[in-house]
């Protein structure tokens, strides 16, 4: 049967077959390299998990000037979150926040700004704790959510819900079902709360370095500090550092995730950029 249908229908190459289309992002839709990051258990010891801090980190990386309508959700930020300390990581300060014994990746220089964002969040959360949230408006307060995280020993993380199935990162086969189906559970890489040192934090950064790894070499030739959306030489997918790694771990560890279902980024007209 195969073999008919080869003759029948001589194989073309193109690329547009096995790229799926997002609005303006192109992502891969078949995978070459099978590797599934849940096998991996972090060998952290339970005792070396921490209280979240009462602190927020908001991101703005790159040389542009924060643009009025982020500076408008910062300040709406700070003032939602008077009683906790909200910290701007930039280029300027982020050397503060990396720990000597844990460097950044080496390759972090080459990430595109967005996706140093994606890294950042994980670094933080697993190292110092606390709140990341993007810099969109949001006027729920963060510190009776860290409160509640730490009066509970056995919940590491605290974050709204996903938006919608479609936003689920999902994988495939039975994985990316359950993904769709559940995404209820999985934490919004928008904005969450962590305690650091927890397996969730462990194993999202360790299977994010790996990926660097990987990609490493891909980045010296086609690394791209501006690159944004649908850019097919950028060799880093879209979601590969954020919601492909913690969309499963939601799932993995949905006992110690504590799902806040009234918490969601607003908007201003024209959007939040």
């Amino acid at each position: 049967m195969r073999s008919w249908y080869s003759q029948k229908k001589p194989y073309s190459y193109d690329i547009e077959k096995y790229t799926q289309r997002i609005k303006n992002t192109a992502m891969p839709n078949s995978s070459t390299f099978m590797v599934n990051h849940l096998f991996y258990d972090s060998q952290l010891p339970e005792g070396n998990l921490q209280n979240a801090p009462n602190q927020i980190f908001i991101v703005w990386l790159g040389d542009n000037q924060i643009t009025p309508t982020r500076q408008k959700s910062i300040d709406l930020i700070r003032s939602v979150n008077s009683e906790s300390e909200v910290i701007l990581i930039t280029s300027d300060n982020l050397a503060d926040y990396v720990l000597p014994e844990h460097p950044l990746h080496p390759s972090y220089e080459k990430l595109s700004y967005i996706q140093r964002s994606d890294y950042l969040r994980a670094y933080l959360m697993h190292h110092h704790g606390g709140v990341y949230m993007d810099i969109k408006p949001m006027d729920k307060p963060w510190l009776p959510l860290l409160e509640e995280l730490n009066a509970t020993q056995d919940m590491w993380v605290i974050a709204p819900h996903e938006i919608g199935s479609w936003n689920s990162s999902p994988a495939s086969g039975t994985l990316g079902k359950d993904q769709r189906n559940y995404y209820k559970s999985i934490v919004n890489m928008s904005a969450f709360g962590c305690k650091p040192y927890s397996r969730f934090t462990d194993e999202w950064l360790a299977e994010l370095n790996r990926r660097m790894d990987y990609f490493s070499s891909l980045l010296e030739s086609y690394g791209d500090p501006q690159a944004f959306g649908y850019m097919p030489e950028y060799p880093i997918p879209w979601l590969e550092l954020a919601g492909r790694i913690t969309s499963p771990l939601s799932l993995k560890y949905i006992d110690h995730i504590k799902i806040v279902k009234d918490m969601k980024f607003g908007t201003y007209p024209g959007g939040y950029r």
